[in-house]
């Protein structure tokens, strides 16, 4: 008789509308440090989503969505870096995941959903680095993750999480001196919420 074969279900989707990304490295003919000028300025909607139908999943059940307006991310490493970064995202942001799990999923069920609105990561290692930032998001920013179907049976558990940000900026490194200022502002909402319909999850 035909068994069925172990199942692992795993979906990532990601939309980032505009993303940069910067790197400097010292070389001997370096001569003192590097500019960076950022202009980003994102006009429309930026949506990402994730819909999975499973029935009687056997092993774990894994999903992303991840949703961002505008995005710089990089460096400076041995070389001082001078950044000047607009990030302006007037559309909305939506991140969405919809799972709906028939009968029992025995593995564990992870669901993480993300949306942003400007996002700024700079990482400075033997160097210094002097920023000048502004992140405005003007629409809003939403992060949704829904278990649907109140007869779903999470045998394996669960960790379900959403998360929204108008703007986020992280800086750091080692070795390093980080001098500046960062202006942010959301104009529009910013929300997050998880949803489970389920009949049993271990507690």
């Amino acid at each position: 008789m035909a068994r069925p074969a172990p199942i692992r279900l795993a979906g990532t989707i990601a939309a980032t509308a505009l993303c940069a990304a910067l790197a400097t490295e010292a070389s001997a003919q370096s001569q003192g440090g590097v500019i960076v000028l950022n202009n980003q300025l994102q006009l429309g909607d930026v949506v990402a989503g994730v819909t999975l139908d499973v029935v009687d999943a056997s092993q774990q059940v894994t999903t992303t969505s991840n949703a961002r307006g505008a995005a710089l991310s990089g460096g400076a490493e041995g070389q001082n870096l001078d950044l000047t970064s607009t990030q302006e995202t007037r559309g909305d942001v939506l991140a969405d995941t919809t799972l709906t799990l028939r009968g029992d999923t025995e593995g564990r069920v992870t669901a993480v959903t993300q949306a942003q609105g400007s996002e700024l990561s700079v990482g400075v290692y033997s160097a210094r680095a002097d920023v000048a930032a502004e992140q405005l998001t003007s629409g809003d920013v939403t992060a949704r993750t829904l278990v649907t179907r109140e007869d779903a049976r999470l045998i394996g558990g669960g960790d379900l999480q959403a998360h929204a940000f108008g703007n986020s900026a992280t800086m750091g490194g080692s070795a390093a001196q980080v001098v500046g200022s960062v202006d942010q502002r959301a104009e529009g909402d910013v929300r997050s919420s998880v949803r489970l319909a389920g009949q049993y999850v271990p507690g």
